[in-house]
């Protein structure tokens, strides 16, 4: 079975809202050849301890991820704040493959202000729970 992050990178490639967006798994890249100033970044970040799962041999487990996304300046504070809701929306309550469910931490994203080029930036925090 693939990373948690790997499965939800694939989940949000496959979301039609998100067409066109870059989105990588791990943390976030500079801006470069194959980096655009807008992208998303889903980086595994721990989780809980397993529980088992009814004497089955089987855990259910609870794995944290951090979700960074970046907007191009050029594009405006909005476009990246409508870009940053509607990840959230693509992963709330929502199953990658090989998993339960996702849950976002927070009701909307955090606003973590501009990187070095004046590009905005947001981040989320989820729970991916899956059994194995």
């Amino acid at each position: 079975m693939a990373s948690v992050d790997a499965d939800v990178v694939t989940m949000l490639q496959a979301d039609s809202n998100l067409s066109g967006i870059n989105i990588f798994q791990g943390p976030v890249r500079e801006i470069g050849a194959l980096v655009t100033p807008t992208a998303v970044f889903v980086l595994q970040t721990g989780g809980i301890a397993p529980t088992p799962y009814l004497g089955t041999g089987t855990d259910v487990r609870e794995s944290g991820l951090q979700v960074r996304i970046r907007s191009d300046v050029a594009n405006g504070y909005n476009t990246g704040v409508e870009l940053a809701q509607t990840v959230l929306a693509a992963i709330q309550r929502k199953a990658a493959t090989g998993r339960i469910t996702a849950f976002v931490n927070e009701s909307e994203p955090t606003y973590l202000g501009q990187d070095d080029y004046g590009n905005f930036e947001w981040s989320l925090n989820a729970r991916v729970v899956w059994v194995g």
